[in-house]
């Protein structure tokens, strides 16, 4: 299978707005394999009866976690770090997806068989394909065209597992105002494996998430992709 499960991490806010339930629609519309969907939410969540209620509707086919992200300064990298070590000896291998993806039909399909070709490999995803925008001034590495977006299949094996620990436990990175994705690039290119084949930029997966970048044209970009991560004009939060 090479994809054992798919995790998506959402929040309350995607609940309200219907995005979420749009997304999971669309794996179970599009995906080719039959696999586990587990959704990872703020406990925030949990206070809102008519959000338990729609949550009560979707677990027929999907599981629901809660986590508490008010326990570390960055209540999004807190969710991830919990789910990237969630259910790991169950699901080693998980692609992670957020609510403003956009999947082709049988999505799934060219990105297993592409993984099945790599070995010694950490996380298979895109680097940032947009308009570019936001720069700090001072970027040695070019954080933002290069590092690897959120939304990508994670191998987590022991290694991988140990480098999170140390970016995210170690390093304080839950208490980091920078994205989890930033943070983690940031220190692998500042590590002994920066040289190394770990993270692979997919022809399969974009990343156009910032809301600038709505109306560039995937096919320009990456013509292959069958996810896409770009904001719809009717959603931009």
């Amino acid at each position: 299978m090479m994809i054992d499960a798919i995790f998506i991490q959402s929040w309350h806010g995607e609940i309200h707005d219907g995005s979420l339930n749009r997304l999971i629609n669309n794996i179970h519309m599009n995906i080719s394999i039959d696999t586990p969907i587990w959704v990872f939410l703020d406990n925030t969540t949990l206070k809102h009866d008519d959000m338990v209620e729609q949550i009560r509707l979707m677990s027929r086919d999907v599981y629901f976690e809660f986590v508490n992200d008010s326990e570390y300064q960055n209540a999004q990298t807190t969710v991830f770090y919990h789910m990237i070590r969630s259910k790991t000896s169950q699901y080693p291998r998980v692609l992670l997806l957020e609510a403003d993806c956009q999947l082709s039909e049988q999505f799934d399909t060219p990105i297993r068989h592409d993984i099945k070709h790599l070995n010694n490999w950490w996380i298979y995803g895109s680097t940032y394909y947009g308009r570019g925008g936001g720069e700090p001034e001072v970027d040695q590495h070019k954080l933002r065209r290069n590092h690897l977006n959120g939304v990508a299949v994670y191998n987590r094996t022991p290694e991988y597992l140990r480098y999170a620990k140390l970016v995210f436990e170690t390093e304080c990175g839950r208490d980091n105002k920078l994205a989890f994705d930033w943070l983690f690039a940031m220190r692998f290119f500042q590590s002994v494996h920066k040289n190394k084949p770990m993270l692979y930029d997919s022809p399969y997966i974009i990343n156009l998430s910032p809301t600038w970048d709505i109306d560039v044209n995937v096919s320009t970009r990456k013509p292959h992709a069958t996810i896409v991560h770009q904001k719809q004009p009717d959603v931009q939060s």
